[in-house]
């Protein structure tokens, strides 16, 4: 299902092959969230440095237990990237390489590319983020990571390439947002949380601060007994 939501190039795909491998491709994602609803969604490309060939992909971001915020989308736009490089390198059998990924909200590249420990509990969308450093500590890729100016396009000024891409993936992440919300039959992804255990209480999947989620569920249902 998740890789349903991913369009590969249907020629070139041996030139962004090289691309990696030569550590010049580039992935570039961004977010979208509603102020009204609880649904976000992400957008990203991976392509090669003169954009002749690129893996593009959108995603409703699975809710949990905390309202969905930037923070979160964009990190789980960081996700579906490294789960589509994950799909080239074991199809087309990399064995090394690299790729530069981009976004513009400064907390989720960090948090989720500058660690190598594993995030505590108490995180927010720790779900995410676990899942993120076992693809990295898995990928046989050099990941390095900036930051890009959202909203560029709004300026005037000469973007640069990855301030571009950005404006593109904010467009289509807004379009697909627009499409999950009027969607009857969208459904989520839950591959992400086959990475590590995961914690749900009444059905509500628990997505930050589970120590203390645990303790107020336990307090609850002690009063009620």
């Amino acid at each position: 299902m998740f890789m349903n939501q991913i369009t590969l190039p249907s020629d070139h795909i041996k030139y962004l092959i090289q691309n990696i491998i030569n550590k010049t491709a580039i992935a570039v994602t961004d977010a979208s969230v509603s102020p009204y609803t609880p649904v976000g969604a992400s957008s990203f490309v991976i392509t090669s440095a003169d954009l002749q060939t690129s893996c593009n992909g959108c995603h409703g971001v699975p809710q949990g237990s905390a309202p969905m915020d930037s923070y979160r989308a964009e990190m789980y736009g960081i996700y579906a990237i490294l789960v589509c490089l994950q799909y080239l390198v074991q199809q087309h059998k990399i064995k090394e390489g690299g790729i530069l990924i981009a976004c513009d909200n400064k907390a989720s590249l960090i948090n989720a590319l500058a660690y190598s420990t594993r995030a505590p509990i108490s995180s927010g969308s720790y779900d995410i983020l676990w899942a993120i450093q076992k693809l990295c500590k898995s990928l046989p890729l050099q990941i390095s990571y900036q930051h890009v100016k959202g909203h560029q396009d709004t300026t005037g000024k000469r973007l640069t390439l990855l301030e571009k891409l950005n404006c593109i993936m904010d467009k289509r992440a807004k379009q697909y947002r627009s499409y999950v919300e009027n969607s009857t039959t969208y459904k989520y992804s839950n591959l992400h949380m086959y990475s590590n255990f995961h914690c749900q209480i009444e059905s509500t999947n628990i997505t930050e601060n589970i120590d203390i989620h645990l303790q107020e569920h336990i307090c609850k249902s002690t009063i009620v007994t």
